[in-house]
């Protein structure tokens, strides 16, 4: 059973965990290594990150760029919301119950 001090040095010591080693396009191919410390940080991130949406405008004007997976969620995210509203508004206008029509999905 690993204790406190385990624990700490896998954080902290100069034999840390190594959770992962791979390759990063964004530093120039060079090799990194995700320890403990750098895991657990990126888990909190997640787990505490809000972001808004992304309006249509900033959407198109990435088109065929690259970004991070984080990037990509946050870019589908806003995408399924504007067509949302998408589909809103064209219940509405053509005078379709919306509420049919999203009642299937958890309603409006």
């Amino acid at each position: 059973m690993a204790t406190a001090n385990d624990a700490l040095n896998e954080l902290n010591g100069p034999d840390k965990l190594e959770l992962h080693k791979g390759r990063t396009k964004e530093n120039g191919g060079t090799e990194y290594t995700t320890r403990m410390r750098r895991a657990v940080h990126a888990a909190a991130f997640e787990l505490t990150l809000w972001l808004g949406r992304r309006p249509l405008k900033v959407l198109r004007a990435k088109q065929g760029g690259v970004d991070t997976a984080l990037g990509h969620a946050i870019d589908s995210a806003s995408y399924g919301a504007i067509n949302t509203e998408l589909l809103i508004a064209l219940c509405k206008k053509q005078g379709v119950d919306v509420a049919a029509v999203l009642a299937p999905f958890g309603g409006e």
